[in-house]
């Protein structure tokens, strides 16, 4: 749920963040300036989530509860990392690495509702779950609104 609020807000504060930190990298802060960096940062967190499979020898050896925690820790330190981040290098690196956290976390934490759930219960948590990061958006977007 938190994963889908993250990228809701990131898009949200996308446009004033790279006006910010795009001079302190070196380069203009033009609109397809903007634009080009925010799609390259969206892009290095997709591919650091897509490197979920890392976490899977470190579950094997040290149990899946430990690791589960591990990749909520690296995801939640990342994206805090991220608000000090003085340029769009640091910030680039930051959401990779909160991307490979949280997509650690999507992948355990799903073995985990598959192995406790029975079967006929999967298919309403998977839509459930899709449901819970609509509300949040709406939510998040409501309160920012405001």
């Amino acid at each position: 749920m938190l994963d889908g609020m993250d990228s809701f807000i990131y898009a949200l504060v996308l446009a004033p963040a790279m006006r910010e930190l795009l001079p302190n990298s070196g380069i203009e802060a033009t609109p397809a300036n903007v634009a080009f960096a925010g799609s390259i940062l969206f892009a290095l967190f997709l591919l650091g989530w897509g490197l979920s499979f890392l976490w899977g020898p470190v579950a094997d050896r040290f149990g899946r509860a430990r690791c589960l925690a591990a990749t909520i820790l690296v995801f939640s330190i990342f994206t805090g990392a991220a608000a000090l981040a003085h340029s769009v290098w640091q910030l680039g690196l930051f959401r990779f690495l909160a991307g490979i956290g949280i997509g650690g976390e999507w992948a355990m934490a799903g073995t985990y509702v598959a192995e406790s759930w029975p079967d006929r219960a999967e298919e309403r948590y998977s839509s459930g779950e899709t449901a819970m990061i609509r509300f949040v958006r709406r939510l998040s977007a409501h309160s920012i609104a405001r």
